[in-house]
């Protein structure tokens, strides 16, 4: 049986939106539980210098969510995202609060 293990990523110079109508629910959200945009789990992440638009999730973290995890985020853009239970451009369950470095919530 082998067991989860803690990884490591970078995410630079990306751009994440709802691509089309045809995965979103019917209340305007993408599929996503959590983590519309993009989701970490058990891992160290560093989010730089992208742009999280229109992205939804039927629970937390419409633009990004990560649990159990450590992330960076540093100069990166949070329009126009929304949850329904919570965090709309961000939402970190089980992990310190992220570190957030520039950027915007619009």
């Amino acid at each position: 049986i082998s067991q989860p293990c803690a990884a490591a990523a970078i995410v630079s110079n990306c751009v994440a939106t709802v691509p089309s109508a045809s995965c979103r629910r019917r209340s305007g959200k993408s599929a996503a539980g959590v983590g519309g945009g993009l989701a970490a789990v058990a891992s160290r992440i560093s989010v730089e210098t992208c742009v999280f638009e229109n992205c939804g999730a039927t629970l937390s973290g419409g633009g990004f969510a990560c649990r159990n995890s450590g992330a960076k985020i540093r100069n990166s853009r949070f329009l126009t995202c929304s949850a329904e239970k919570g965090g709309g451009g961000l939402a970190c369950i089980g992990a310190p609060p992220p570190v957030v470095e520039g950027g915007s919530f619009e």
